[in-house]
């Protein structure tokens, strides 16, 4: 069994050779009141219900830096630390994290990406145990984003041997020589986002970094059926981002056939 669970295969497009180096499905809670409010600091039944597949439990402290005024209109910080949960799987290559009181839940799959298929079977398998723990009252957002990242190996460098101009990408991007730097936030939806981080990467190793991010920002229930129709949705509108971007020779390196045009 993979350390992220059963998994169906599927359709969706999986490479031999991904540039995926993490890809992270971030769930926003809003939780239930008085005594149902889950506990972080006991973590033992959260754990009951993933340490199957993620039997190694870390801890890790997030700083808020809070900006804070007096009466005298005097205004000062105040440093607030959150304790944050880790739950990692035998070969370290994926975990659950549970931070901000229980609040937010988050699923991270480090580089080799074993695909969406995957991904999403661990979401199905540990959803309603974790759910029976956390005991959320709805889901308040949902994020899924890939991070990806190429290495340039010949002497072509500049972006436009990787990427194209469209909809999300400007053509003064593709043209921009090293270094370069973009960032975009669009709105496709009242509720979703699409939010595009390009970087190129410091010497001395060359290429950059393809971040998308898509953002639901909808309120919808706990049942894992509405769930996983949100999650396809934005795993479309990642799709359609990154394929309408890459283009012939990244396509060559995700099939891993790169090394016989370079």
């Amino acid at each position: 069994m993979n350390s992220l669970g059963d998994v169906v295969p599927g359709t969706n497009p999986k490479y031999p050779n991904p540039t995926i180096v993490e890809a992270l499905c971030q769930i926003h809670f809003e939780q239930s009141g008085g005594s149902e409010v889950f506990d972080i600091s006991k973590p033992l039944d959260f754990y009951s219900a993933v340490g199957t597949s993620f039997p190694h439990l870390k801890t890790a402290s997030d700083k808020i830096v809070e900006v804070i005024s007096d009466s005298a209109g005097q205004t000062g910080f105040r440093e607030i630390f959150n304790q944050r949960l880790q739950f990692y799987s035998e070969d370290q290559k994926s975990l659950i994290q549970l931070g901000e009181g229980g609040s937010i839940l988050t699923f991270n799959v480090l580089k080799p990406y074993p695909g969406w298929e995957t991904m999403l079977g661990s979401l199905e398998k540990h959803w309603v145990p974790m759910c029976n723990v956390v005991r959320p009252k709805a889901i308040q957002r949902i994020g899924l984003r890939y991070i990806n990242r190429v290495d340039f190996f010949d002497a072509e460098k500049k972006l436009s041997a990787w990427l194209k101009p469209n909809r999300y990408l400007p053509e003064a991007l593709i043209a921009s020589a090293e270094p370069f730097e973009y960032r975009s936030s669009l709105r496709i939806e009242d509720h979703r986002d699409v939010v595009i981080n390009i970087n190129s990467i410091k010497r001395p190793e060359m290429g950059f970094v393809f971040d998308i991010d898509v953002i639901w920002r909808k309120s919808i229930g706990i049942e894992l059926a509405g769930l996983k129709e949100v999650l396809t949705t934005l795993h479309n509108d990642e799709w359609e981002v990154f394929n309408s971007s890459i283009t012939e020779k990244y396509n060559l390196l995700l099939q891993n056939k790169h090394m016989n045009t370079a």
